[in-house]
């Protein structure tokens, strides 16, 4: 499976929902690979940069995480990527004076949560699935892949898939 690092607490807001809604489904990158899409693992960091443990006192991050649980160094759930769009684009489609109230929140918290400065890249996403218990891993940065082990049905062994 390739796995995409995080640091937290981007990682958990990809699988935290609010209202029926994740909290965070675009992931913002000075990059994009069009090669990339469908199902990927994310992981989240080993460590908690200082930065971020600041902007978990600040709204909407205290609201949104408040007694929620932060683990480090380990792949946490699988989310589907579905396209990639230039933030620009995504600004003015946030901007539209259409919005619903409901999208509007919705849409409003996605901002907070990721970097739309112009020239940068929205990798949306769909259908995250938390793990029941996340998966320890050293990780890397950038793309990496994990091997989930599981047992042959036919010679009841454990083997890399």
């Amino acid at each position: 499976m390739r796995i995409i690092t995080l640091h937290q607490p981007y990682a958990t807001l990809m699988f935290l929902k609010r209202n029926g809604h994740v909290l965070k489904s675009n992931e913002t990158r000075s990059w994009h690979h069009e090669k990339v899409k469908g199902i990927i693992g994310i992981a989240a960091a080993k460590t908690m940069h200082k930065y971020a443990k600041d902007l978990m006192l600040t709204w909407p991050f205290c609201e949104d995480l408040k007694g929620v649980q932060l683990p480090l160094g380990v792949i946490l759930g699988t989310v589907e990527i579905v396209s990639y769009q230039r933030s620009e684009d995504w600004m003015n489609e946030f901007s539209s004076p259409n919005l619903s109230p409901e999208q509007f929140e919705i849409e409003d918290r996605e901002f907070r949560y990721g970097n739309y400065e112009p020239g940068r890249w929205i990798w949306r996403t769909k259908n995250a699935t938390a793990f029941d218990e996340p998966i320890k891993a050293k990780g890397s940065q950038g793309w990496w892949s994990y091997e989930t082990p599981k047992i042959n049905a036919s010679t009841g062994q454990l083997q890399l898939f």
